[in-house]
């Protein structure tokens, strides 16, 4: 009974310390990020990200030379962030790695991954 409550404590602790990590990683994107995507089409290459809070909630738009995009599913997780979103009707999605106010990664599209970059809009 005792090793049951020990790995119950254990559990509990893991699980509370992910989700301040995970608070902290909100708080760190909120703003404005600059992306680059230079494999994508021309008039999506460059942009802004922003993260914001809405209720409670976090949110992400894209801002291209074309209009505002709201992105979907918002998955944050220890250093990873990923979110979906539609580009002219093809469903992207992207999966990114926070380090040092940067995030790197890519954008999955029907047409393969592009790789993007994004730093914190100073």
């Amino acid at each position: 009974m005792k090793a049951l409550t020990n790995i119950t404590a254990l559990l509990l602790f893991v699980l509370s310390a992910s989700a301040v990590q995970a608070s902290s990683l909100d708080e760190k994107l909120n703003g404005t990020w600059l992306y680059e995507a230079l494999q994508a089409p021309y008039e999506y290459q460059k942009g802004q990200i922003l993260f914001y809070e809405e209720e409670g909630e976090t949110k992400v738009k894209i801002v291209t030379d074309q209009g505002t995009i709201t992105a979907n599913n918002l998955k944050i997780e220890n250093d990873e962030v990923a979110f979906d979103f539609y580009v002219e009707n093809d469903y992207c999605k992207a999966t990114l790695k926070y380090k040092e106010d940067i995030l790197s990664g890519k954008v999955a599209t029907g047409q393969g991954d592009i790789p993007v970059t994004m730093k914190r809009k100073q």
